[in-house]
């Protein structure tokens, strides 16, 4: 699939969430911090949205998984906007709990995102990942990352190695 249509798609599917959530585009904006200009060209699929935008818009109820992959979240839920949201995620037997307040460090986060969606929208290998195995893929990328005590942005062949292991049911989805 060209990232042309990629984009497209990703904005049609941006827009239902939008709808979904009965935001008005001007509402939608700002709650992304983004200009309405720049929506537009989300929606239009002339632009990608970036990883702070989704999840800022996360954080109002859009189903960003849904927006990505096309494939709506099982687990959709209310994020709480204040410090409550977990996400949490059990590999065997060990419970990760994130945070989407101070102890989530959001940078580090839109780095493996935008790390992790660059290879997706590179290969077409991974252009079938159920949003499960994007998620986990990210959860277990950002919790090396702070066990490593590293804010880089992940490389391609550890995204690819996560990517590769989760495909292969080595890692448990």
């Amino acid at each position: 699939m060209e990232i042309s249509t990629q984009n497209e798609n990703i904005g049609k599917r941006l827009r239902e969430e939008r709808e979904r959530t009965g935001y008005l585009q001007a509402e939608f904006c700002a709650q992304g911090s983004v200009g309405r200009v720049t929506q537009v060209a989300y929606e239009a699929g002339s632009r990608s949205p970036s990883a702070e935008y989704l999840a800022k818009v996360a954080r109002i109820g859009a189903d960003v998984q849904y927006i990505v992959t096309g494939v709506r979240s099982a687990n959709l839920q209310e994020i709480d906007t204040a410090e409550s949201s977990l996400l949490n995620v059990a590999e065997d037997g060990a419970k990760y709990s994130l945070t989407a307040s101070k102890d989530l460090d959001m940078d580090l986060m839109n780095k493996i995102v935008q790390g992790v969606w660059a290879v997706i929208l590179d290969a077409k290998e991974y252009e079938g990942l159920s949003s499960k195995a994007f998620s986990k893929a990210v959860s277990i990328i950002y919790q090396n990352k702070r066990l490593a005590n590293s804010q880089s942005a992940p490389r391609s062949d550890t995204v690819r190695s996560v990517l590769d292991a989760l495909i292969m049911g080595e890692i448990e989805n």
